[in-house]
């Protein structure tokens, strides 16, 4: 926290199993509130695999023939609302937020819902989408919502308590659409689901999440700040090796201070060794410099800095390791060190003691 206000801690997960991102949430929706000296705000944006979750008033009756056979999971929650989808495709965001009181000490619950849904408006807007907006009646972020036939592109479910948020908006990205016609989206039977692709609006999942962080940050952190970390984003085939591509064997990602072999990089044209090794002063390859920066890594340690000499245990596989390696092996006998992965198996070993 700084002294202007509660830090937003906005983090892109990736794709992350539902119950994985429920338990994170709850951890820190039941964290000290900041000002009791404890904790920040978050943003967990991510996607899930392929999964329907019931809220507190869901109708089972909204629950079709085709979940059964759909291969998704299906999980009660304690968010409110009905029941709705989430998968691959679809930014799904959790924002953990202790929210103002009103006079009375008790938390304005549509307030907060109508910010919610005006964080994912602009954020449609500014991704080139117009005529989004509200439905009456009708939670949630709506295209064309003054037409005949409005479209939702965007679930709204949240949980307040104490004080603090839970859930949050689900922004159809580029699902699978397929997967809404097993269930009625929200309990609203007469209203059709859409997303951004489907509406012509063709961006990345990558773009939208760094839209709607940016937007959160100005919106939900103008004093205290934001902070964002994000986990790999792996799914860009520029940033696999030249073989992983399919682009034959490629060259050597980290040579040695000695090479004059080209580098490989995902983003830029090949680099000369010198400069792959001024970036990368003990061999890591610039795609993992790159990565650790990513995440918010600002200053990695080497390897051979992370532990001093006396803490490093030395491999040493000299002919004592090996001559009670063989007798394990021709006895057919089972040890302690191998089976916990002892690191001062070669020390040990070497001098002629195993454990059983």
């Amino acid at each position: 926290m700084t002294a202007g206000g509660p830090v937003l801690r906005i983090r892109w997960l990736g794709r992350t199993a539902y119950s994985d991102a429920h338990a994170l949430q709850r951890g820190l929706f039941e964290a000290p509130s900041p000002s009791s000296g404890g904790a920040d705000d978050w943003l967990l944006l991510c996607e899930h695999p392929h999964v329907y979750t019931l809220g507190v008033r869901t109708d089972p009756a909204n629950l079709l023939d085709g979940v059964a056979s759909s291969g998704a999971e299906v999980v009660s929650t304690d968010r409110g609302g009905d029941v709705t989808y989430h998968g691959p495709g679809q930014l799904v965001g959790y924002p953990i937020r202790t929210l103002p009181a009103r006079a009375g000490g008790a938390v304005d619950t549509p307030a907060w819902v109508n910010d919610v849904e005006q964080l994912v408006i602009d954020a449609v807007a500014e991704l080139g989408l117009a005529d989004v907006g509200r439905l009456p009646g009708c939670p949630g972020v709506w295209v064309a919502p003054g037409s005949l036939v409005p479209r939702k592109l965007a679930a709204i479910g949240v949980r307040i308590s104490r004080g603090r948020s839970m859930h949050g908006f689900a922004l159809n990205v580029d699902p699978d659409m397929s997967m809404f016609a097993n269930i009625v989206p929200c309990g609203i039977a007469d209203k059709p689901v859409t997303s951004l692709v489907a509406e012509g609006c063709d961006v990345s999942m990558r773009q939208v999440v760094d839209v709607v962080a940016d937007l959160a940050a100005r919106r939900w952190a103008p004093a205290g700040g934001s902070q964002r970390s994000d986990v790999v984003w792996r799914q860009r085939p520029d940033d696999l090796s030249a073989f992983s591509r399919g682009a034959g064997p490629g060259h050597p990602v980290a040579p040695d201070a000695h090479s004059t072999v080209p580098v490989d990089t995902p983003h830029e044209p090949r680099l000369s060794s010198v400069e792959a090794t001024s970036t990368s002063a003990e061999g890591t390859s610039v795609r993992l410099e790159r990565r650790r920066s990513e995440a918010g890594v600002e200053a990695s340690v080497s390897i051979s800095e992370r532990k001093p000499a006396w803490l490093r245990a030395q491999v040493d596989m000299g002919e004592g390791y090996r001559r009670l390696k063989g007798a394990m092996r021709d006895l057919e006998l089972v040890t302690v060190c191998e089976e916990a992965g002892c690191p001062n198996i070669y020390e040990c070993w070497s001098d002629g003691t195993a454990t059983f």
